[in-house]
């Protein structure tokens, strides 16, 4: 085997090692973005009670967002009560009322 040849199986071994999922290829892009600490910290305590690993959780994003075309959920804002009552307050003060 010559030089060439050596370098050649070399760099297909590297490729072989690059993440592989089954039928959906090698993983090869990667997605950056900044995100607020807290955010990320509740964020990823929920996906890992759920069992979800935040790569995932991403991918699952980005796989919906093509299928539907659009966000996944409904986006809107929140009323300004919203930041005042919880849903379980909101409840308990309209049964107040009656």
């Amino acid at each position: 085997m010559n030089n060439n040849q050596a370098e050649l199986a070399y760099t297909i071994r590297l490729f072989d090692k690059r993440t592989r999922l089954g039928h959906i290829g090698y993983m090869s892009a990667i997605a950056k973005s900044r995100i607020d600490p807290e955010l990320k910290r509740q964020a990823e305590a929920v996906l890992e009670e759920i069992g979800l690993k935040p790569r995932a959780a991403l991918e699952l994003f980005y796989r919906q967002i093509i299928k539907r075309r659009a966000i996944p959920f409904p986006v809107q804002a929140d009323s300004p009560e919203d930041d005042v009552l919880s849903p379980a307050a909101r409840r308990n003060q309209l049964a107040d009322e009656f």
